[in-house]
C-alpha cells in the first residue's frame, strides 16, 4: 500500500464507539460530540506504517504505529492531550459512581497529557514507558493487560511524584468501591515520592 489516506468527520461520534471493544467504550457524553479522524498509511501487510490524528471532545490524540496484519501484532507511540482534567473526567463519567464524586477536586485544576509506547497482540495489550500528567498528578510506568487466561490479568509498575490519599470519613455510609476488583487479577507495584494523608503530614519515598 502506498500513499493511503482516510479522513472522517462527524458532528456526532457516537456510532464510532461501536467499532471499539466494549471495555474501551467511554461514557455516551464523551462520544456525543464532533470528531475528526485523519489517517495516513503506507507499506506491506506485515509492516504497515500509519499516522493517525483524532480530535474528539476537546481531546487531541496523535498516534504513529506499525502493524503486522498477518500476525495481528502492532506497536505504536501515542500522545493524548486535553485542556481540562475535570471536564475530561466528567465526559468519561469517571465521577458518576458515588464513591468517586470527589475525584475532580482531588486532582485539582489543570490539563491532561499522556505519552505512551503501546504494543498489542492477540489477547494482550502493553503500555510501556508511559508518562501521565493529569492536573496535579504526575505518574509514569508500565502496564500489561493479558486476557489469555480464564480471567484478565493486569501487571506492571507505576511511580507517582505525589499522591494524596483522602482519609475516610467515619460518618459516611458510602461503601468502598471494591466492586472494581471483581473479574480480574493483578500484580501492581506503586511507588510514591510524597504521600500526604488527608491534610496531615506526609511520608516520603513510599
Amino acid at each position: 500500500m502506498s500513499g493511503g489516506k482516510l479522513a472522517l468527520a462527524t458532528k456526532d461520534a457516537t456510532p464510532l464507539s461501536d467499532l471499539l471493544p466494549p471495555a474501551w467504550r467511554a461514557a455516551p457524553a464523551f462520544w456525543h460530540s464532533p470528531a475528526r479522524l485523519d489517517v495516513e498509511f503506507t507499506g506491506p501487510q506485515d509492516a504497515l506504517a500509519s499516522h493517525a490524528r483524532l480530535a474528539l471532545a476537546d481531546a487531541r490524540v496523535d498516534a504513529r504505529s506499525v502493524l503486522d496484519l498477518k500476525s495481528e501484532t502492532w506497536d505504536a507511540t501515542v500522545t493524548m492531550r486535553h485542556p481540562g482534567a475535570r471536564r475530561l473526567i466528567a465526559a468519561l463519567g469517571l465521577n458518576e459512581p458515588e464513591a468517586l464524586q470527589a475525584l475532580p477536586n482531588w486532582l485539582g485544576d489543570g490539563s491532561v497529557s499522556l505519552v505512551a509506547h503501546i504494543s498489542g497482540k492477540p489477547e494482550q495489550l502493553a503500555a510501556r514507558d508511559f508518562e501521565l500528567t493529569a492536573a496535579a498528578v504526575h505518574a509514569r510506568g508500565s502496564l500489561v493487560v493479558d486476557e489469555a487466561g480464564a480471567e484478565p490479568r493486569v501487571s506492571g509498575q507505576i511511580t507517582a511524584d505525589e499522591l494524596m490519599l483522602p482519609l475516610p470519613s467515619t460518618s459516611s455510609d458510602v461503601p468502598l468501591p471494591l466492586y472494581v476488583l471483581r473479574g480480574w487479577k493483578g500484580q501492581l507495584q506503586l511507588a510514591v515520592g510524597r504521600l500526604p494523608l488527608g491534610a496531615g503530614p506526609a511520608f516520603s519515598d513510599a
